[in-house]
C-alpha cells in the first residue's frame, strides 16, 4: 500500500504483507499515529477487525497500553454499522463488551 502521503484519505485495500486484502483507513492523523487498524468482511457479512500492536503501542513496562486497546475498539465500533448501510456513525452499539473479547 502506498504511504498516507501518496493517497487520498478514506478506506483503502492493503496490497501486501500480513494484512494483504484487508482494508485500512488512510488520512486520519490519529489513526496513523496509533494504528494502523484493519478490517475485512466475510462472504456471510461478518466483519473482522485487526490491529498488530507495535512498540509504539506499549506502556512504560513494555506491555500493550490499555489506551491503545480502547482506541482500537473505538475505531472498530462503527465499521459494522457502516457496512450495513447505517452510515459511518449510525447504530453504533453503546455496549463495548460486544467488541472487546
Amino acid at each position: 500500500m502506498a504511504s498516507s502521503d501518496d493517497v487520498q484519505g478514506g478506506l483503502h485495500t492493503v496490497d501486501e504483507g500480513q494484512f494483504a486484502g484487508w482494508e485500512t483507513w488512510v488520512g486520519s492523523p490519529f489513526e496513523t499515529l496509533i494504528g494502523p487498524f484493519y478490517s475485512r468482511t466475510a462472504d456471510d457479512g461478518t466483519v473482522t477487525c485487526a490491529f498488530a500492536p507495535q512498540e509504539k503501542n506499549t506502556n512504560y513496562v513494555g506491555i500493550l497500553h490499555g489506551g491503545a486497546i480502547m482506541t482500537f475498539a473505538d475505531a472498530a465500533a462503527p465499521i459494522d454499522p457502516a457496512r450495513r448501510g447505517s452510515g459511518p456513525f449510525g447504530d453504533i452499539p453503546r455496549n463495548i463488551n460486544r467488541y472487546v473479547r
